[in-house]
C-alpha cells in the first residue's frame, strides 16, 4: 500500500500517480501516460532508469 495516498502501489502509480514521486517526475520529464513514459525509445528508457533510481525502489548499478 502507499502510504500517501493508501493505494494498490502498482508500476502505474509509482510512474505517472503517486504524490510522492511528483517532484521526481518533473525533474526526469516523466510523461504523465503510461504508455509514453513506458516507450522504447532511447531517451524514454535513461528518463525512466535515472528517475527509477533517484527515487530508490531499485537499486541499479551504474
Amino acid at each position: 500500500m502507499c502510504g500517501v495516498v493508501y493505494t494498490v502501489v502498482t508500476v502505474k502509480h509509482i510512474i505517472t500517480e503517486c504524490q510522492k514521486y511528483e517532484d521526481m517526475r518533473k525533474k526526469h520529464q516523466i510523461s504523465q501516460q503510461i504508455g509514453e513514459a513506458l516507450g522504447l525509445d532511447p531517451q524514454s528508457i535513461t528518463k525512466i532508469l535515472q528517475f527509477i533510481k533517484e527515487i530508490h525502489i531499485v537499486y541499479i548499478n551504474s
